[in-house]
């Protein structure tokens, strides 16, 4: 697979994807086939590939990804076993306490539920490969698409569910447009049922040739992300 720098791409009209390193030789074989990821099943009606434009969309998908993880950690889902021990009411209340944090916003100062994610985020991208996507709008996808999770946010705001409103608001951050269905540059996906064949796909390393994705996210952010105010991103990398 062709590998490129980093620091010699158009850092505002690349696309970027990540997956998990040891996927790369099924990569080069096969491209990146379309499917519905365990994370997705909830929320997604169609299979597809995920990607983001630009460095600072690619930060803005991990700024969403960490409250993801955070989420997924402190809520009734409990993904990292971190009420391991708890008794059921315990449990119950420490749940009750995160979804008034969240939708407080609360959680961002909550420093000790953010060093646990922090951590786990940490490992898990030095584990994470990044490549540049070479796609064609109108071929392999389309700016105007819809977001089926926003679709789904505003039927069920609609119906008068508005926490969901607030939390998918919160999780999707303030450089999103919640109120559109319209994708977000951070969370732009191909057409229904669309891979991406491997012809497209380089896998990206940064100015020194490392391959992992928290050394690619790292010199992102010293790229772009220094001088913007992120909810969480700032505190893992720098």
């Amino acid at each position: 697979m062709k590998k490129v720098r980093l620091t010699d791409l158009d850092d505002q009209e690349s696309f970027f994807h990540f997956s998990p390193a040891a996927a790369i030789s099924s990569v080069e074989e096969k491209g990146l086939e379309a499917r519905i990821g365990n994370h997705s099943k909830a929320g997604e009606k169609t299979e597809k590939i995920f990607f983001s434009k630009g460095i600072i969309g690619a930060l803005e998908a991990c700024d969403v990804w960490i409250k993801w993880m955070m989420n997924n950690g402190y809520s009734e889902k409990d993904s990292y076993g971190l009420y391991h021990g708890k008794t059921l009411e315990e449990r119950k209340n420490s749940i009750e306490t995160w979804n008034k944090e969240f939708l407080s916003r609360e959680y961002l100062k909550d420093s000790a539920k953010q060093r646990i994610i922090f951590n786990l985020v940490y490992e898990s991208l030095k584990k994470q490969v990044y490549y540049k996507l070479d796609l064609i709008e109108g071929v392999d996808f389309n700016y105007n698409d819809i977001d089926e999770i926003k679709e789904r946010t505003a039927l069920k705001k609609d119906q008068g569910d508005f926490s969901h409103y607030i939390y998918q608001k919160e999780m999707y951050g303030y450089f999103s447009d919640v109120d559109s269905l319209v994708m977000d540059q951070w969370n732009i996906h191909t057409k229904a049922n669309k891979g991406v064949e491997k012809e497209k796909i380089s896998q990206v390393v940064s100015s020194t040739g490392a391959e992992d994705g928290l050394s690619i996210v790292q010199e992102m952010y010293e790229m772009q992300g220094k001088d913007r105010q992120w909810n969480n991103i700032y505190r893992v990398y720098i």
